[in-house]
C-alpha cells in the first residue's frame, strides 16, 4: 500500500515497536482489515496515513489514522 499511498501525494507513517511479541491471530481476517482500512485512507486521507501497534497486558491494539474524511 506505500507505493500506492505515495503516489497518491500522501505519506505512510508506521509506528510499529520493532519487539513486538508474536501473537495468535487470524493472518487472513488481520490482513483484510487491515486492506480495507488502508484502502480507505488511501481514498479519503488528507495528506498522511499513519498505522501503529501498541503491546497490551492481553494483545496488541492496531490502528489506522488519517485526516480525511470517513470514519473517526
Amino acid at each position: 500500500m506505500r507505493f500506492s499511498m505515495e503516489s497518491k501525494g500522501l505519506e505512510l507513517h508506521d509506528h510499529i515497536p520493532p519487539d513486538l511479541p508474536v501473537i495468535r491471530h487470524d493472518p487472513d481476517a488481520v490482513a483484510q482489515v487491515l486492506m480495507n482500512l488502508l484502502s480507505n485512507a488511501s481514498k479519503y486521507g488528507g495528506g498522511w496515513v499513519d498505522v501503529s501497534a501498541t503491546l497490551l497486558p492481553d494483545g496488541v491494539l492496531v490502528s489506522v489514522a488519517d485526516r480525511g474524511i470517513g470514519i473517526e
